[in-house]
């Protein structure tokens, strides 16, 4: 097994998770079972540990532009607040991976890949990002990102506030969906 934790792996070992290896990190699996686990969703709220996910804040003044020239979207189209899902390409037009871009102010993104294409994607980016004069900042390894499950949107709040890391969690930005909300905080 990897010895790659996440920062709130120690919360999941002591709520009693088994964990496997994935693209390099140690994550949790399961607590009890998987129906039990998949009743508790269903009628409460689950959260889920995505912080293995590769974090990479784009910033700048052009970083729309940036954006719009390094994937396969118009991510300057993207409202403040909201996120698009979009791919990051190679010259032959062959998928590097595909990618979830919050727009989190006017001149910053959050490019959320997968973990196993963290650096391609990061490379990609910061080789494409740079006629911009922008920030490319890989913050992997210094966020913790959590999703949110559940049938009742309001829930996912009353779930984050009995979370004991929440108080260390500074610069939160959130997303929401139809039925999903997701949260990621620098801690």
């Amino acid at each position: 097994m990897s010895n790659t934790q996440t920062p709130l792996h120690q919360l999941h070992a002591e709520a009693g998770a088994s964990f496997t290896d994935f693209a390099g990190w140690q994550m949790p699996v399961r607590y009890t079972s998987d129906l039990a686990e998949h009743h508790a969703v269903r009628e409460a709220a689950g959260l889920f540990d995505l912080s293995h996910m590769a974090e990479i804040r784009i910033t700048g003044d052009l970083a729309p532009d940036a954006l719009d020239y390094a994937l396969a979207s118009n991510m300057s189209a993207v409202p403040i607040g909201d996120a698009k899902y979009t791919l990051c390409l190679n010259e032959q037009a062959g998928i590097i991976d595909d990618l979830v871009v919050y727009r989190l102010g006017e001149t910053e993104y959050l490019v959320v890949a997968n973990a196993s294409n963290r650096h391609a994607v990061v490379e990609a980016l910061t080789t494409r990002a740079e006629p911009f004069g922008v920030s490319v900042a890989d913050e992997t390894d210094d966020t913790v990102m959590v999703a949110v499950q559940d049938h009742c949107l309001p829930m996912w709040s009353r779930a984050l506030a009995t979370c004991s890391w929440r108080p260390h969690c500074t610069n939160l930005a959130t997303t929401k969906s139809l039925k999903e909300q997701s949260l990621a905080g620098r801690c």
